[in-house]
């Protein structure tokens, strides 16, 4: 008997940058994190 299923990949990851000229608290180095389903 043939049955249905769903696979499914979860990963976290995390990148950083910073947005040089710009004034404010965002040109410093910074963070964020992600999370692709």
């Amino acid at each position: 008997m043939a049955g249905q299923f769903e696979v499914m990949i979860e990963r976290n990851f995390s990148s950083a940058h910073q947005l040089r000229g710009y004034k404010g608290k965002c040109e410093n180095l910074h963070g964020h994190n992600y999370k692709i389903e």
